[in-house]
Protein backbone atom coordinates (compact mmCIF):
# COMPACT_ATOMS: atom_id res chain seq x y z
CA UNK A 1 0.00 0.00 0.00
CA UNK A 2 1.46 3.44 -1.13
CA UNK A 3 1.37 6.77 0.05
CA UNK A 4 0.48 9.23 -2.64
CA UNK A 5 2.14 11.89 -1.13
CA UNK A 6 5.98 10.71 -1.10
CA UNK A 7 5.43 6.90 -1.87
CA UNK A 8 6.18 5.97 0.98
CA UNK A 9 4.81 2.44 2.13
CA UNK A 10 1.96 3.05 4.72
CA UNK A 11 1.08 0.71 7.33
CA UNK A 12 -1.99 -1.66 5.91
CA UNK A 13 -5.52 -0.97 6.77
CA UNK A 14 -6.68 -2.66 10.02
CA UNK A 15 -10.17 -5.14 9.94
CA UNK A 16 -11.55 -2.18 12.19
CA UNK A 17 -10.75 0.47 9.28
CA UNK A 18 -11.93 -1.93 6.19
CA UNK A 19 -15.36 -2.52 8.53
CA UNK A 20 -15.70 0.83 8.99
CA UNK A 21 -15.13 2.33 5.53
CA UNK A 22 -17.63 -0.43 4.65
CA UNK A 23 -20.01 0.26 6.71
CA UNK A 24 -19.96 4.36 5.95
CA UNK A 25 -20.47 3.36 1.92
CA UNK A 26 -23.44 1.03 2.96
CA UNK A 27 -25.09 3.71 4.48
CA UNK A 28 -24.91 6.25 1.74
CA UNK A 29 -28.55 7.22 0.26
CA UNK A 30 -27.56 9.60 -2.41
CA UNK A 31 -30.66 11.67 -4.25
CA UNK A 32 -31.03 9.42 -7.28
CA UNK A 33 -31.58 6.99 -5.11
CA UNK A 34 -34.14 8.27 -3.13
CA UNK A 35 -35.96 9.86 -6.53
CA UNK A 36 -35.93 6.10 -7.44
CA UNK A 37 -37.66 4.98 -4.10
CA UNK A 38 -40.32 7.22 -4.67
CA UNK A 39 -40.74 6.79 -8.06
CA UNK A 40 -41.38 2.44 -7.02
CA UNK A 41 -43.95 3.82 -3.84
CA UNK A 42 -45.88 5.75 -6.57
CA UNK A 43 -46.51 3.02 -8.67
CA UNK A 44 -46.86 0.44 -5.73
CA UNK A 45 -49.40 2.59 -4.84
CA UNK A 46 -51.09 3.08 -8.32
CA UNK A 47 -51.32 -0.68 -7.96
CA UNK A 48 -53.51 -0.69 -5.01
CA UNK A 49 -55.56 1.83 -6.39
CA UNK A 50 -56.23 -0.38 -10.08
CA UNK A 51 -56.60 -3.47 -7.68
CA UNK A 52 -59.75 -1.51 -5.69
CA UNK A 53 -60.83 -0.40 -8.78
CA UNK A 54 -61.46 -3.65 -10.47
CA UNK A 55 -62.64 -5.32 -7.52
CA UNK A 56 -65.33 -2.17 -7.92
CA UNK A 57 -65.78 -3.07 -11.14
CA UNK A 58 -67.80 -6.38 -10.01
CA UNK A 59 -69.65 -6.58 -13.64
CA UNK A 60 -66.64 -7.11 -15.54
CA UNK A 61 -66.66 -11.03 -14.51
CA UNK A 62 -64.09 -13.49 -13.75
CA UNK A 63 -62.46 -12.63 -17.12
CA UNK A 64 -61.11 -8.87 -16.37
CA UNK A 65 -58.80 -10.65 -14.30
CA UNK A 66 -56.68 -12.55 -17.40
CA UNK A 67 -54.08 -10.05 -17.54
CA UNK A 68 -53.35 -9.39 -13.94
CA UNK A 69 -53.55 -13.07 -13.22
CA UNK A 70 -50.69 -13.64 -15.81
CA UNK A 71 -48.37 -10.76 -14.88
CA UNK A 72 -48.61 -11.48 -11.66
CA UNK A 73 -47.49 -15.27 -12.25
CA UNK A 74 -44.55 -13.82 -14.56
CA UNK A 75 -43.72 -11.55 -11.61
CA UNK A 76 -43.40 -13.76 -8.76
CA UNK A 77 -41.43 -16.45 -10.88
CA UNK A 78 -39.06 -14.13 -11.06
CA UNK A 79 -39.10 -12.58 -7.97
CA UNK A 80 -39.16 -15.74 -5.90
CA UNK A 81 -37.23 -17.63 -7.69
CA UNK A 82 -34.09 -15.84 -7.60
CA UNK A 83 -33.27 -16.21 -4.00
CA UNK A 84 -32.71 -19.93 -5.13
CA UNK A 85 -29.46 -18.53 -7.23
CA UNK A 86 -28.24 -17.60 -3.64
CA UNK A 87 -28.91 -21.33 -2.06
CA UNK A 88 -27.47 -23.20 -4.81
CA UNK A 89 -24.51 -21.10 -5.02
CA UNK A 90 -24.24 -21.64 -1.21
CA UNK A 91 -24.80 -25.58 -2.01
CA UNK A 92 -21.62 -25.24 -4.19
CA UNK A 93 -19.50 -23.86 -1.76
CA UNK A 94 -17.66 -21.27 -4.26
CA UNK A 95 -15.90 -18.21 -3.03
CA UNK A 96 -17.23 -15.95 -5.92
CA UNK A 97 -20.33 -15.96 -5.46
CA UNK A 98 -20.69 -13.94 -1.83
CA UNK A 99 -21.92 -11.11 -3.63
CA UNK A 100 -23.93 -12.60 -6.38
CA UNK A 101 -25.39 -14.44 -3.25
CA UNK A 102 -26.31 -11.42 -1.34
CA UNK A 103 -27.80 -9.43 -4.14
CA UNK A 104 -30.27 -12.83 -4.75
CA UNK A 105 -31.09 -13.30 -1.12
CA UNK A 106 -32.26 -9.36 -1.20
CA UNK A 107 -35.27 -10.46 -3.32
CA UNK A 108 -37.00 -12.54 -0.44
CA UNK A 109 -38.17 -8.58 0.51
CA UNK A 110 -40.78 -8.71 -2.29
CA UNK A 111 -42.57 -11.61 -0.56
CA UNK A 112 -44.90 -9.87 1.63
CA UNK A 113 -45.41 -7.28 -1.84
CA UNK A 114 -46.22 -10.84 -3.67
CA UNK A 115 -48.65 -12.17 -0.80
CA UNK A 116 -50.83 -9.08 -0.72
CA UNK A 117 -51.20 -8.67 -4.79
CA UNK A 118 -51.85 -13.09 -4.34
CA UNK A 119 -54.77 -11.71 -1.95
CA UNK A 120 -56.89 -10.16 -4.89
CA UNK A 121 -56.51 -13.05 -7.88
CA UNK A 122 -57.24 -16.12 -4.97
CA UNK A 123 -60.60 -14.28 -4.49
CA UNK A 124 -61.13 -13.62 -8.05
CA UNK A 125 -61.28 -17.76 -8.63
CA UNK A 126 -64.56 -18.82 -9.67
CA UNK A 127 -66.26 -20.79 -7.37
CA UNK A 128 -65.73 -24.80 -6.84
CA UNK A 129 -68.85 -26.11 -7.42
CA UNK A 130 -69.29 -27.52 -11.29
CA UNK A 131 -65.96 -27.81 -12.32
CA UNK A 132 -62.98 -30.47 -11.69
CA UNK A 133 -59.87 -29.07 -9.13
CA UNK A 134 -57.36 -30.35 -6.66
CA UNK A 135 -59.48 -30.01 -3.79
CA UNK A 136 -62.69 -32.15 -3.97
CA UNK A 137 -65.23 -30.14 -2.70
CA UNK A 138 -63.43 -28.91 -0.04
CA UNK A 139 -65.03 -25.43 1.40
CA UNK A 140 -62.63 -23.72 2.54
CA UNK A 141 -60.35 -24.32 -0.92
CA UNK A 142 -58.87 -22.91 -2.95
CA UNK A 143 -58.12 -19.87 -1.14
CA UNK A 144 -57.14 -21.18 2.39
CA UNK A 145 -54.46 -23.47 1.21
CA UNK A 146 -52.85 -21.39 -1.32
CA UNK A 147 -52.64 -18.37 1.32
CA UNK A 148 -51.21 -20.90 3.68
CA UNK A 149 -48.95 -21.85 1.21
CA UNK A 150 -48.24 -18.51 0.40
CA UNK A 151 -47.50 -17.08 3.82
CA UNK A 152 -45.13 -20.47 4.51
CA UNK A 153 -42.93 -19.37 1.35
CA UNK A 154 -42.76 -15.57 2.69
CA UNK A 155 -41.79 -16.34 6.11
CA UNK A 156 -39.30 -19.21 5.14
CA UNK A 157 -37.37 -16.18 2.90
CA UNK A 158 -37.65 -13.56 4.93
CA UNK A 159 -36.02 -16.11 7.76
CA UNK A 160 -33.56 -17.01 5.23
CA UNK A 161 -32.45 -13.45 4.48
CA UNK A 162 -32.96 -12.88 8.46
CA UNK A 163 -30.17 -15.68 8.91
CA UNK A 164 -28.01 -14.72 6.44
CA UNK A 165 -27.47 -10.86 7.39
CA UNK A 166 -27.05 -11.81 11.10
CA UNK A 167 -23.08 -10.86 10.71
CA UNK A 168 -23.90 -7.73 9.05
CA UNK A 169 -26.05 -7.37 11.46
CA UNK A 170 -23.70 -7.71 14.23
CA UNK A 171 -21.27 -5.44 12.15
CA UNK A 172 -24.04 -2.64 12.13
CA UNK A 173 -24.51 -3.05 16.08
CA UNK A 174 -20.43 -2.89 17.36
CA UNK A 175 -19.72 0.05 14.44
CA UNK A 176 -23.00 1.75 13.55
CA UNK A 177 -24.45 4.58 14.71
CA UNK A 178 -27.82 6.22 15.07
CA UNK A 179 -31.21 4.79 14.40
CA UNK A 180 -29.40 1.75 12.34
CA UNK A 181 -27.26 1.25 15.37
CA UNK A 182 -30.12 0.50 17.71
CA UNK A 183 -32.03 -1.57 15.12
CA UNK A 184 -29.02 -3.60 14.35
CA UNK A 185 -28.85 -4.36 18.22
CA UNK A 186 -32.44 -5.66 18.87
CA UNK A 187 -31.85 -7.91 15.73
CA UNK A 188 -28.25 -9.12 15.95
CA UNK A 189 -29.49 -11.24 19.32
CA UNK A 190 -26.02 -11.82 20.91
CA UNK A 191 -24.54 -12.67 17.31
CA UNK A 192 -20.64 -12.23 18.24
CA UNK A 193 -19.17 -14.87 15.64
CA UNK A 194 -18.40 -17.53 18.19
CA UNK A 195 -17.21 -21.08 15.97
CA UNK A 196 -20.83 -22.78 17.58
CA UNK A 197 -22.81 -19.58 16.14
CA UNK A 198 -20.90 -19.93 12.87
CA UNK A 199 -21.61 -23.74 12.69
CA UNK A 200 -25.62 -22.84 13.73
CA UNK A 201 -25.51 -20.27 11.00
CA UNK A 202 -24.49 -22.68 8.38
CA UNK A 203 -27.22 -25.43 9.29
CA UNK A 204 -30.04 -22.88 9.85
CA UNK A 205 -29.04 -21.72 6.25
CA UNK A 206 -29.04 -25.18 4.69
CA UNK A 207 -32.32 -26.37 6.26
CA UNK A 208 -34.40 -22.84 5.13
CA UNK A 209 -32.99 -23.03 1.91
CA UNK A 210 -34.11 -26.34 1.35
CA UNK A 211 -37.76 -25.50 2.95
CA UNK A 212 -37.86 -22.46 0.67
CA UNK A 213 -36.87 -24.69 -2.08
CA UNK A 214 -39.49 -26.99 -1.31
CA UNK A 215 -42.12 -24.17 -0.42
CA UNK A 216 -41.55 -22.88 -4.08
CA UNK A 217 -41.87 -25.53 -6.16
CA UNK A 218 -45.72 -26.65 -4.11
CA UNK A 219 -46.64 -22.93 -4.55
CA UNK A 220 -46.00 -23.23 -8.52
CA UNK A 221 -48.04 -26.46 -8.33
CA UNK A 222 -50.81 -24.69 -6.56
CA UNK A 223 -50.89 -21.72 -9.31
CA UNK A 224 -50.57 -24.11 -12.15
CA UNK A 225 -53.81 -25.98 -11.09
CA UNK A 226 -55.71 -23.63 -9.08
CA UNK A 227 -55.93 -20.55 -11.84
CA UNK A 228 -55.09 -22.90 -14.91
CA UNK A 229 -55.75 -26.74 -15.49
CA UNK A 230 -58.64 -26.94 -13.46
CA UNK A 231 -60.39 -23.92 -15.26
CA UNK A 232 -60.30 -25.14 -18.41
CA UNK A 233 -61.67 -28.78 -18.99
CA UNK A 234 -59.48 -31.32 -20.53
CA UNK A 235 -56.58 -29.72 -19.74
CA UNK A 236 -54.09 -32.16 -19.07
CA UNK A 237 -51.20 -30.61 -21.13
CA UNK A 238 -47.97 -29.49 -18.09
CA UNK A 239 -46.90 -27.06 -21.10
CA UNK A 240 -48.13 -23.70 -21.01
CA UNK A 241 -48.58 -21.14 -24.20
CA UNK A 242 -46.32 -18.21 -24.11
CA UNK A 243 -49.22 -15.95 -25.59
CA UNK A 244 -51.49 -14.01 -23.16
CA UNK A 245 -54.76 -15.10 -24.77
CA UNK A 246 -54.33 -18.43 -24.12
CA UNK A 247 -52.66 -18.46 -20.86
CA UNK A 248 -55.55 -18.75 -17.95
CA UNK A 249 -58.59 -17.87 -20.56
CA UNK A 250 -61.04 -19.01 -18.43
CA UNK A 251 -60.28 -17.25 -15.16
Amino acid sequence: MQDGRNGIPSAPATQEELTEELLHQARQTGPRLKTLIIVLGALALLGFVGIAMRFADSASGHTAWNFYAVFYVYVFSLTMGVPLAGFALRLARAQWRRPTSRAAELFAIAGPVNLIFFIPLVIGLPPLEGRNSLWMDWQLAPWLPDILMMVILVITGLGFLYTSMLPDLAAVRDHGSGWSQSMARRMARGWIGTEQQWASHKSALGMLGAFYMMAYAVMHVLIATDFAMSLVPGWKDPIFSTTLEAWLPHL
